[in-house]
């Protein structure tokens, strides 16, 4: 429901939300630190573009539209897109996420289209990093948890 109604909400209403968090969660590094520490932030998320049937038959969508699908990763740090790529929109989003996510030196942040647990196994093993939203059916164990004390993250 919360979801559905954010479709009404202008984004860069939380773009200072979203700043205060980024500030506060990095702002006891140096400048140099932070880009060894965590890297470069990459956006990933895809956009589906409905066709008519008719004219673009090879991109069958659904029984009455075609369309394609443009997964992007996107660089926060630099404000650009660094790949745009193209496919059928039928395939789940999941199936691009090789295509997409290629470096160590980052944090990747997608939505919960992208979820594959074998994935995010083989990339944990590589140093790849990344932040999702979990689905609603996801079977946790926590290993350790982080604390805030006197503005220095802990381990528990």
């Amino acid at each position: 429901m919360l979801s559905n109604y954010n479709n009404y909400i202008d984004y860069n209403i939380y773009l200072p939300v979203l700043n205060e968090l980024i500030s506060n969660a990095l702002e006891n590094l140096p400048v140099n630190e932070k880009s060894k520490k965590f890297g470069t932030v990459k956006l990933i998320d895809s956009s589906t573009i409905t066709m008519a049937k008719t004219y673009f038959q090879w991109a069958e969508f659904r029984s009455s539209k075609a369309g394609i699908k443009l997964h992007t990763k996107f660089n926060l740090n630099k404000g650009i897109p660094e790949i745009i790529l193209v496919s059928n929109a039928k395939p789940h989003d999941r199936s691009k996420m090789e295509d997409v996510i290629t470096e160590n030196n980052c944090i990747y942040i997608f939505d919960k289209g992208y979820v594959d647990y074998k994935k995010f196994d083989s990339f944990s093993e590589k140093g790849i990093r990344f932040i999702t939203r979990l689905k609603d059916n996801a079977a946790l164990d926590e290993i350790n948890s982080w604390c805030y004390v006197n503005k220095k993250y802990k381990l528990k």
